[in-house]
């Protein structure tokens, strides 16, 4: 693997880039993870990858938060994830985890406006292979919290 000053090379990728995009709106009032059902990818045993996300959502209530976290194959060598929320115009939130559905997420949110939440995920997968997933749940039960439409993420094999 070429790197220069800690950066990757366009020629030190392994494997390419896998897009996903969220098709559709997808809302759930539950305070238990689910998949965010287009943004799953496949992963390969004893592989390194770099995901970077980039989501918009809507909450409910200004009271109503997101949940987010990352789900990985048993038993990975590194999993480390992180989201930057924008609750609002001014106000950012941010949060790091190194285990898979650990829930980062902030208590307030923004309501009938949409927002956004930047993410990246270094995985080096160990001997499992299947799904490296974007997982989201309401911080107040009951309360919905919506993935918009258009919501992405790039999957990068390093």
């Amino acid at each position: 693997m070429t790197r220069f000053g800690g950066i990757l090379s366009p020629s030190s990728l392994s494997g390419g880039i896998i897009a996903a995009v969220q098709a559709s709106d997808q809302s759930s009032s539950s305070a238990s993870l689910v998949n965010v059902t287009d943004l799953v990818w496949p992963v390969a045993a004893n592989t390194d990858y770099l995901l970077m996300l980039q989501l918009f959502y809507e909450t409910a209530l200004v009271t109503t938060g997101l949940g987010l976290s990352i789900n990985a194959p048993a038993s990975p060598t590194l999993l480390r994830f992180g989201f930057d929320f924008a609750t609002s115009a001014a106000v950012r939130f941010a949060a790091v985890a190194s285990a898979a559905d650990a829930i980062l997420g902030t208590g307030a949110g923004p309501a009938a406006v949409t927002s956004t939440v930047g993410g990246h995920c270094i995985l080096r997968n160990g001997a499992n292979a299947g799904s490296l997933a974007v997982r989201f749940a309401t911080l107040l039960a009951l309360s919905s919290v919506t993935i918009k439409a258009g919501s992405y993420g790039l999957l990068v094999q390093i």
